[in-house]
């Protein structure tokens, strides 16, 4: 945590005096630093620091884990102090399950069925939106 601490400390500064090659630095070994434990204090700093890089690593890490985190305390803190970001967590984790193909729908056919008709059923449910 000391280290997680003073990399922040390290963006803050060099977001203050506009040192980039700092920047890029504190960002890379930042994210070196990501997991479940810093994930949300590095994507509130990556915000608060405009870390582009961080950040978008930070959010993406959130998002893909989110099922673990959306159940701790913490993250309850996180979403009651930053709605705006908790908003975009949730868009991304939204548009991630939607993207996701659906699962096909199959009909238990049994033995006696005839192979003319199990093609027919198998067209009807290819186009049926279940996928």
């Amino acid at each position: 945590i000391h280290l997680l601490s003073v990399g922040c400390a390290l963006l803050c500064l060099s977001d203050k005096y506009r040192m980039n090659d700092l920047k890029h630095h504190c960002e890379y070994a930042l994210h070196q630093l990501l997991n479940l434990d810093s994930c949300l204090n590095l994507l509130l700093a990556a915000n608060r620091y405009n870390a582009r890089r961080l950040r978008s690593v930070s959010l993406n890490y959130v998002c893909a884990h989110f099922q673990a985190l959306s159940q701790t305390k913490k993250f309850k803190e996180f979403g009651d102090c930053n709605p705006s970001l908790l908003q975009e967590v949730l868009s991304n984790v939204t548009k991630e399950v939607q993207s996701r193909p659906q699962k096909r729908l199959r009909l238990s056919m049994n033995s006696s069925s005839n192979s003319g008709s199990n093609t027919a059923n198998n067209a009807a449910n290819s186009g049926s939106g279940y996928r």
